[in-house]
């Protein structure tokens, strides 16, 4: 038969030109489409060859798997991978990385993150369910956070009434640590640049 361009010389079996649109339904057998010019895909057993694209429209999925257990797939807005069993895990020179967990937990650099991110590993302590981030290690386990000199590292905390109604603030600019509460303006003790404390002043 003709090739889908309606030209018998790029007809889906000749091996100088590249076959160029179609559609597949049933069982397709492995096989190959050698192109005289372009990029060329072989449905089997190869290697794509040469430049170009391969372009799907919106809510075309991409199946993996006997059982479709990978979909991949844009929506027209978002682009989407759903992983129907087991963990979704994405490699680095062969070895893991990070995955998340059919319960939706997020492992990086541990393969059985037990809350919603679990960074590391090591420490063999149980991870207490309650806290949303862990961060765990065999060593030294810490969170840094990095400022300009000119302004400050905050930890906030705060609730539906106020989004900010607690505060541990570490000013650079004069290398202070403050503690707020009941609002972040309300500072009830600072210590200064050489370990003086001061309650109630500043």
């Amino acid at each position: 038969s003709n090739g889908a361009d309606g030209n018998a010389a790029n007809d889906i079996g000749s091996t100088t030109n590249k076959w160029r649109d179609g559609y597949f339904s049933g069982t397709v057998n492995a096989a190959s489409f050698v192109g005289s010019s372009g990029a060329y895909l072989p449905l089997a057993g190869g290697i794509m060859t040469g430049a170009g694209q391969i372009r799907m429209p919106d809510n075309f999925q991409l199946q993996l798997g006997t059982s479709a257990d990978m979909e991949i797939y844009h929506n027209g807005t978002n682009t989407i991978f759903d992983n129907q069993t087991g963990a979704l895990i994405i490699q680095n020179n062969t070895s893991e990385r990070m995955r998340i967990t059919s319960a939706g937990n997020v492992g990086i650099s541990n393969t059985l993150p037990g809350t919603k991110l679990h960074v590391g590993s090591g420490s063999g302590a149980t991870v207490d369910t309650g806290y949303q981030v862990v961060i765990d290690s065999a060593g030294i386990a810490g969170l840094q956070i990095l400022s300009a000199t000119t302004q400050s590292g905050r930890i906030v905390f705060g609730d539906s009434g106020d989004n900010d109604i607690g505060m541990i603030k570490y000013d650079h600019t004069d290398n202070s640590m403050g503690f707020r509460t009941n609002g972040s303006g309300n500072e009830r003790m600072r210590i200064d640049s050489v370990g003086n404390v001061g309650i109630g002043t500043t």
